[in-house]
C-alpha cells in the first residue's frame, strides 16, 4: 500500500538536524511551562474564588485575585514562547505536520480566535473583580467563560500532534470530533491537564514566598528586587500587579497559601502518575518497548522523569508539617523542571519512533530532507 505521507517536497532542512532538535526541546520546555501555569492559573482562580464565596473566607478571594494577576502575564509569555517550537516542528517534520493541519483546517485555524476570546474574557474577569464582588455569580461566569478556550486549545493541539504521528488515519479522518476519539487522545489530554494542576500549585507557593520576602524590606524602607524572584518567570506578574493596583497590599497567610499550593500539586501528581501509566500502556507495543529497556537512551529519559516525579512527591510530603515557601518553591520547582525536560525529550522520541516506518516508506531516492 502506498504511504499517505507526501514525498513530493524535496526541501532540504536549512541547517543541522541535531541543532534544530535541541532548539525544539529547549523551546518547547520554555513554552510548555508557561502554558501549564496559564491553564492552571485560570482554573485555579475560578475554583478558588468559588470556594471563597462558598466558605465566606477572604483568604481564598485574595489568593484567587493574585493568581489571576500572574496568569494574565503568563498567558502572554506562553503565546510568545510558542512561536519558535511551532516553527521548528514545521521545519523538522514538514511532511507529517502539515497534512493534519489541512485535514482539520477549520479547527486548527480556530486556535487564533479561541485565544483572542480567552484573552479578552480573562481581562474582563480580572478588571471587574472589585466591581462585581457584590454579584459573584456573574463574576464567576466571566471566569468560567474565559477559562474554557484555554481548555479547548490544548485538545486541538493534542489531536493535531497525535494525528501527525498516525498517517494511516489521515485518509479516514473527516472531522475534529471523530479525531478526538482516537484511542490515545483522551489519555494524553487528561495527562496534560493533570500536569497543569501540578504546576498550578507553584502559584500560591510563589505568592506566599514573595510576600514573606517583601514584608521585611517594606518595614526597613528598602524596595529592591531579589534575583531569586525570577522563579518560573513570575516576577513580571508582580511588576504588573504593582502598576495596576492588583491586590498585593492585602495580607495573606503565607503558611496557609503554601499548604493550599502543596495540596494542588500533591493530589495532581498522584493523578498524573496514574494517567502516565495509562498513556504508556495505550501506546503501540513497539513504541512502549523503547522506554522499557528497548533503547538505552529512551529508557534513561523515562527513568529520569519518573525519578523527578518521585522527588517532587517527596518534597510535597516533607513540607506538609513545616511549609517554608522559599525552600518548597526551590526544591519543587527544580524537580518539576526536570520532569518537563525529561518528558519533552521522551515526547520527541515517541514521535520519531512512531513515524519512522512512514519516513522510510515515503522517502524518495536521492531526497535529502529530514522527517
Amino acid at each position: 500500500m502506498m504511504s499517505p505521507v507526501p514525498h513530493d517536497l524535496p526541501i532540504s532542512i536549512p541547517g543541522s538536524i541535531p541543532f534544530f532538535t535541541v532548539l525544539l526541546v529547549v523551546g518547547f520546555v520554555l513554552h510548555i511551562v508557561f502554558v501549564l501555569l496559564t491553564v492552571s492559573g485560570a482554573v485555579m482562580s475560578v475554583v478558588t474564588e468559588a470556594v471563597g464565596h462558598a466558605k465566606k473566607d477572604g483568604r481564598y478571594l485574595e489568593l484567587a485575585q493574585r493568581v489571576l494577576t500572574a496568569t494574565s502575564v503568563n498567558k502572554s509569555l506562553a503565546v510568545v514562547l510558542g512561536v519558535a517550537p511551532l516553527l521548528l516542528v514545521g521545519v523538522l517534520y514538514t511532511r507529517f505536520f502539515y497534512p493534519p493541519t489541512v485535514i482539520l483546517g477549520g479547527t486548527w485555524l480556530s486556535v487564533i480566535w479561541l485565544l483572542i476570546l480567552g484573552f479578552l474574557l480573562l481581562y474582563a474577569y480580572k478588571f471587574s473583580w472589585e466591581r462585581l464582588q457584590a454579584r459573584p455569580g456573574v463574576h464567576l461566569l466571566l471566569g468560567v467563560l474565559g477559562t474554557i478556550p484555554f481548555l479547548v486549545v490544548p485538545m486541538i493541539f493534542v489531536v493535531v500532534m497525535g494525528l501527525m504521528r498516525r498517517p494511516d488515519l489521515w485518509m479516514q479522518t473527516h472531522s475534529f470530533v471523530q479525531a478526538m476519539f482516537y484511542p490515545t487522545v483522551w489519555p494524553r489530554y487528561l495527562h496534560f491537564m493533570a500536569a497543569t494542576a501540578v504546576f498550578g500549585g507553584l502559584l500560591p507557593i510563589w505568592i506566599a514566598w514573595r510576600q514573606e520576602r517583601k514584608a521585611p524590606r517594606e518595614k526597613g524602607g528598602v524596595t529592591r528586587t531579589s534575583p531569586e524572584a525570577s522563579v518560573v518567570g513570575l516576577e513580571t506578574a508582580a511588576a504588573a500587579e504593582a502598576q495596576t493596583g492588583g491586590g498585593l497590599e492585602g495580607a495573606l497567610d503565607s503558611r496557609w497559601a503554601t499548604g493550599y499550593g502543596l495540596r494542588w500539586t500533591g493530589v495532581a501528581l498522584l493523578i498524573e502518575v496514574v494517567l502516565g501509566l495509562v498513556v504508556l500502556f495505550t501506546m503501540p507495543g513497539s513504541v512502549r518497548g523503547h522506554f522499557l529497556g528497548g533503547s538505552a537512551f529512551s529508557t534513561l529519559g523515562f527513568a529520569v522523569g519518573a525519578a523527578a516525579v518521585a522527588a517532587a512527591l517527596g518534597v510535597v510530603y516533607s513540607a506538609r508539617r513545616h511549609p517554608r515557601p522559599g525552600r518548597v518553591l526551590r526544591n519543587l520547582g527544580i524537580a518539576l523542571f526536570v520532569v518537563v525536560l525529561a518528558m519533552a525529550t521522551v515526547r520527541l522520541q515517541i514521535r520519531d519512533v512512531e513515524i519512522s516506518p512512514y519516513t522510510a516508506a515515503s522517502q524518495p531516492s536521492g531526497q535529502t530532507a529530514g522527517p
